[in-house]
């Protein structure tokens, strides 16, 4: 059942070919494999609240593996460790489908719906295309949202 959602999501991200929002999409297959892992971690009687949740981090978060760039590649690097905001929703059955653009690097001619405000907007553009069910972003403070 979480496959399906995966196999949905991206069909959604082909459909409407607004690559430039990302500054990394996870490969499908590897998104795949983590959902494979939580449905057998729920077969298995495991309670995971957020099971199969698709979701999208601001690239100014940590995930280990993931290039961090807070949208200057001058600045890029590959964290060991993923933040630990974001961790707590891993642990809960949570996959990450990439990273999004800072507000800074968002803009591009033709720009982004109006509705969209703030650098959180990136994720919220996502969900609201019908490519996620929700996004991580914050500012350069401690906040999440």
């Amino acid at each position: 059942m979480i496959a399906e959602r995966v196999e949905a999501a991206y069909r959604r991200i082909a459909e409407v070919d607004r690559p430039e929002v990302w500054i990394v999409l996870r490969a499908q297959h590897d998104v795949l494999r983590d959902a494979a892992e939580i449905e057998v971690r729920v077969a298995a009687g495991e309670v995971l609240p957020l099971a199969g949740t698709l979701l999208a981090v601001k690239d100014n978060i940590d995930i280990a593996r993931l290039p961090t760039t807070a949208g200057c590649p001058a600045y890029s690097y590959l964290p060991g460790e993923t933040a630990p905001s974001v961790q707590r929703l891993l642990d809960a059955g949570a996959l990450v489908l990439g990273k999004t653009k800072p507000r800074s690097v968002r803009y591009r001619p033709g720009g982004y719906p109006k509705s969209v405000r703030g650098s959180a907007g990136c994720a919220s553009t996502r969900v609201r295309l019908r490519w996620l069910e929700f996004g991580v972003g914050g500012g350069g403070g401690a906040r999440h949202r």
